[in-house]
């Protein structure tokens, strides 16, 4: 499933390089927001053929919320703690699967639109407290701490 990716509306330079990697990583769809509204953002993504939204909200200049919008249905959203994310560009990647460590990061992942698939060259690892992604064992891309699961 296709994840289309968008921001508050004037994102900091660590927002918009999260949202570089997650699109890299992911292989999602992405766009500046501006001055559209969520039903905007929403109609864009059903013309590109995409159903589920993450909005990346912050708090100070700093990434403190994934919203998730599947059609017009809010779902659970991550409540952010923290983000670590590399300054260098990220490459496009092909496929990635995903492993949780608890029932949380199964619920991550799902509204990530990952495939629980543990032989992928690049994966993405969730639980309760972290989102993060490997390939071929090796860290890449941004950590992102997770303070709670809300909505659920």
């Amino acid at each position: 499933m296709a994840l289309y990716i968008t921001t508050s509306r004037k994102p900091s330079v660590l927002t918009r390089r999260l949202v570089h990697w997650l699109v890299a990583l992911l292989g999602a769809k992405s766009e500046n927001r501006g001055k559209r509204s969520i039903a905007e953002i929403v109609e864009r993504a059903d013309a590109l053929g995409i159903s589920r939204v993450l909005l990346i909200g912050e708090d100070h200049g700093n990434p403190r919320k994934f919203a998730f919008l599947e059609g017009n249905e809010w779902r659970p959203s991550l409540i952010l703690s923290g983000i670590i994310a590399p300054e260098d560009k990220p490459r496009l990647f092909k496929q990635v699967g995903g492993v949780a460590t608890d029932a949380t990061g199964s619920k991550i992942l799902e509204l990530l639109g990952v495939e629980p698939d543990a032989n992928a060259s690049l994966i993405a690892s969730a639980s309760s407290s972290s989102l993060s992604f490997s390939l071929d064992g090796r860290p890449v891309g941004p950590l992102v701490k997770i303070l709670r699961l809300a909505g659920d």
